[in-house]
């Protein structure tokens, strides 16, 4: 038995540092981190929340000595009762001490509190089903923590690449920038998968042609970030934005932006959200969190 619950740990243990490598390093595998957090997700919950939680010690006070109240009244009540029903004559019940247990008022005690949180438990699990039943958000999202921090970097880097080509155009163009990254993708050695957030939903743009792609980058769906260099120089400030990727490529934790000097930073939110605020773009109800104006 010892032999074998080695050879489980082992293997478990293996599998777990290569799926976090893998995970880490970009490769996904679907459903891998749900077999992971669900047994112990909790952990990294109640790591989070407990911080942020802030007690009563008033209330919790009056908690406990009303629930010792109710305790002692119910034994002695309950113990009332099994002298009173039980048939023994008056000499036989001054001597038989007891006639009801700690341990079942307790126990007693304990089913009541359990019935109480698992009714509080069911009312809430009913509300998150119905929510998320009628929730226009998906589901179940794949991406996993460190899955998003590897794709936080591949975009990262996805901008800095774009932002140096952008650079480079300029420099044979007289300072000017182009006017959309089609033309920067006939003009420059750059693959189309770089247009894409890796955790967006975006695909890359496939056409037989050069031109084809840059067309096709121009479309919906094939193009992740936002170009605001059309009519400008590269003596742009480099506090300006040259290219923007949105909160929904990140699930609303930030954006990553190249600026005009070609530097590439992560704003996470509310600072993301106060950035675009700030370079034109505003906030639209039930759609997507932001738009340009």
């Amino acid at each position: 038995m010892k032999r074998k619950a080695k050879i489980i740990l082992s293997t478990a243990g293996i599998l777990f540092v290569l799926v976090f490598v893998m995970t880490c390093s970009g490769a996904y595998i679907p459903g891998i981190d749900v077999a992971l957090y669900f047994p112990f997700a909790w952990i990294w919950f109640i790591a989070r929340v407990v911080p942020q939680l802030h007690y009563r010690w008033d209330m919790i006070g009056s908690a406990l000595i009303y629930a010792l109240l109710f305790v002692a009244g119910s034994h002695l009540f309950l113990n009332w009762v099994c002298r009173e029903v039980r048939p023994t004559t008056s000499g036989e019940r001054a001597n038989q001490g007891s006639a009801w247990k700690w341990r079942w008022t307790l126990s007693g005690f304990a089913i009541v509190v359990l019935m109480f949180a698992s009714g509080i438990a069911l009312t809430g699990i009913v509300h998150q089903v119905t929510w998320m039943s009628r929730s226009g958000e998906p589901l179940y999202r794949k991406w996993s923590a460190p899955y998003r921090i590897a794709s936080r970097v591949k975009c990262a880097s996805n901008l800095r690449q774009i932002g140096l080509a952008l650079l480079m155009y300029a420099d044979a163009e007289k300072g000017n920038f182009p006017d959309d990254l089609g033309t920067l993708l006939i003009t420059e050695d750059l693959s189309p998968e770089l247009f894409v957030c890796p955790m967006s939903d975006d695909t890359r743009a496939e056409a037989p042609t050069t031109q084809a792609v840059a067309a096709e980058l121009g479309k919906t769906g094939h193009c992740s970030y936002l170009y605001f260099g059309k009519g400008r120089k590269n003596d742009m400030p480099s506090t300006e934005p040259l290219l923007v990727d949105l909160p929904p490529n990140h699930d609303g934790d930030g954006i990553n932006v190249c600026f005009g000097d070609g530097h590439v930073e992560w704003l996470a939110e509310p600072a993301a959200g106060e950035f675009l605020l700030k370079h034109g773009f505003e906030r639209i109800e039930n759609s997507a969190p932001y738009a340009q104006k």
